[in-house]
């Protein structure tokens, strides 16, 4: 037999009992009791030659966890390409005088941008005030209909709702819709603790109920969390005298669009802009047609839109019905509510906001319909003071009949009262323009920290900017046809939200290590794999491993639920191979340092065996 045969013979039976010996070790590692009875699915790939390594329960479908964001950032890089920017935008809708004074509003309007900071509300607040305006006479309205209103994801758990990392979704975030709470003793023993937020805001309010103790105490500490669907947090335990201000954490607020809006008017009082009325919702359809509007310029009002405010002393365009004098019949109180079967008012619209007695006419029956053609109620518009309370347009009361058809015929379009509204208003004007950082450094934001709400926005925005819908069913969509033609096995992959809070998501090992293939040939592989922690160096790996050989060399995200812990990504191994590795344990009867301890074993044995 030639020499190069034998060579050759010899080398694949030591391959051979070389592949024998790691697939040995990876069992013996994952033979643990507390393992025994849950599931543990693992594949790992050679990159450059394709060749499966190691693999166990590959195709059984698991919960995944944070891993799920994997699946998101691969297809927003694909489908929104790298350099997409999520926007923020401010309009204004009046007359902008020469002396600064805008007779009008200003809308907030936010277009998925989930990573907006206080920095950002800052810029266009001085936006703002660089284009000219001085003081608003109207409303800073706030408008979050880019996205759809559903704040929470299919299978969240409620009992996680106070916290930041399950926080409210809107198209309208700012500092990730939570404030970050902050505690240290006061000077003497017994008093409360000093709190404060960031960022500094009177949206939240606090509950303090914590105690300063002796210095030097034992067993001290603070724990706070916060009312359900209120903004309000409830902070307990006690601080030793002498201690340091300790970070508690973060906590999600509630209607965080209007939040956003609270802390922009905060910003806009800094620059010098002076907002003389409230916040409530925007309830006119701001037209894509209009976005094309350019920035307005100081004192040209040509270039503004139509409803200006009313002289000093006249009714003003949008507030056309007065209140009632005490004892006296209200200006909406005249038209008697209709039988069953027939118009109300006859031919009138009627807002049920208080029962009348039968016979007796109701609160909110006055309003008659608008003449094609014409605005609604001849183009004026009730002024509620306290419309803090309402979310949609369809709370409108002054939605005609021909709106209501119109919702009826289109009932999956939750405005479709703007229509009214587009005939009566001219429109808005563009005043600032507020751009994220590019995709390819916010996919960084969704991975290495594991960002929940960056990741759900980026999800419906891949729903809206693809197909039309700003839904996570939509983005759902995009995201699976995304992965099938990044060759993932469908049948293994069921998805219902992004950011893999949901127990209910499933993916097996076998498709994460598809999709790091698919990505590691992609023309996006450098951003994709930059996104992602690195073992010993940066985010939820900066811990981990710090001090091995593995420090710098692993590229993995992490998952973490109530006994679910997972781990994808790649390694450069010793002799210097790239691997494609995914384990994801589910039902194990042990804690999630465990696990992860478990996890860091594999990891160092691959880049030393391999």
């Amino acid at each position: 037999m030639p020499r190069v045969s034998v060579s050759f013979a010899l080398f694949l039976v030591l391959s051979a009992l070389h592949a024998q010996s790691l697939h040995a070790e990876i069992d013996a590692l994952l033979h643990v009791e507390w393992l025994r009875y849950g599931y543990c699915g693992v594949v790992v790939r050679d990159l450059q030659t394709g060749e499966t390594l190691y693999t166990r329960d590959a195709e059984r479908v698991l919960i995944p966890a944070s891993n799920m964001k994997l699946l998101v950032s691969a297809a927003a890089l694909h489908r929104l390409g790298p350099d997409y920017r999520f926007r923020t935008r401010v309009w204004m809708r009046g007359t902008l005088l020469p002396d600064g004074t805008l007779q009008g509003d200003l809308i907030l309007q936010g277009l998925g941008d989930a990573s907006l900071e206080m920095r950002g509300l800052e810029s266009l607040a001085q936006q703002a005030r660089q284009a000219g305006v001085q003081r608003v006479q109207g409303y800073l309205l706030y408008d979050d209909s880019w996205l759809d209103a559903e704040r929470y994801g299919f299978g969240w758990s409620s009992d996680d709702e106070p916290f930041g990392y399950q926080a409210q979704m809107s198209a309208l975030c700012a500092e990730r819709n939570a404030v970050r709470l902050y505690a240290k003793p006061a000077t003497q023993v017994g008093q409360p603790a000093q709190l404060r937020l960031e960022p500094v805001t009177d949206y939240v309010a606090l509950v303090n109920r914590t105690r300063t103790g002796e210095r030097g105490a034992a067993n001290t500490g603070i724990r706070a969390t916060r009312t359900r669907a209120r903004n309000q947090i409830i902070i307990e335990g006690t601080l030793p005298l002498g201690g340091e201000e300790v970070f508690v954490g973060r906590y999600a607020v509630e209607n965080p669009s209007r939040y956003a809006a609270h802390l922009f008017r905060q910003a806009l009082q800094a620059a010098g802009v002076v907002v003389e009325r409230g916040i409530v919702p925007n309830l006119w359809k701001i037209d894509d047609p209009l976005l094309k509007v350019p920035p307005a310029s100081r004192g040209n009002p040509a270039a503004h839109s139509t409803v200006p405010l009313a002289k000093r002393g006249e009714p003003h365009a949008l507030q056309s019905v007065p209140l009632a004098k005490r004892g006296e019949p209200h200006a909406l109180q005249s038209v008697p509510l209709a039988k069953r079967g027939e118009p109300a008012g006859g031919g009138r619209f009627a807002l049920s906001a208080s029962r009348a007695k039968q016979g007796e006419p109701h609160a909110l029956q006055s309003v008659p319909l608008a003449k094609r053609g014409e605005p609604a109620g001849g183009g004026q518009f009730v002024n509620f003071d306290r419309a803090v309370g309402l979310t949609r347009q369809t709370h409108n009361p002054l939605w005609s009949a021909e709106a209501k058809l119109q919702h009826s015929a289109e009932a999956e379009r939750p405005h479709a009262i703007h229509a009214v509204w587009k005939r009566g208003d001219a429109g808005v004007t563009l005043l600032a323009e507020h751009l994220s950082p590019p995709l390819r450094e916010v996919v960084a934001l969704i991975n290495k920290p594991s960002d929940n709400l960056i990741t759900e926005i980026t999800l419906k925005t891949l729903g809206k900017e693809v197909r039309g819908e700003g839904t996570t069913a939509a983005g759902v969509q995009v995201l699976r046809e995304f992965l099938q033609s990044a060759g993932l096995e469908m049948g293994a992959v069921h998805i219902v939200d992004g950011s893999g809070l949901s127990r209910i998501n499933g993916v097996s090992p076998e498709n994460f290590v598809r999709l790091l293939e698919y990505m590691h040939r992609s023309p996006h592989a450098e951003a994709f794999r930059e996104s992602l922690p690195v073992y010993g160096v940066d985010g939820t790996l900066r811990n981990r491993l710090r001090g091995t050989p593995v420090q710098g060399n692993g590229y993995a995200k992490t998952g973490s639920l109530n006994r679910v812990s997972s781990l994808s990504g790649y390694l450069r191994t010793k002799s210097g191979r790239w691997l494609a590795f995914s384990i994801v344990m589910n039902a194990y009867n042990a804690s999630g340092t465990d696990a992860r301890a478990l996890q860091d074993k594999f990891v160092q044995l691959l880049w030393e065996r391999l």
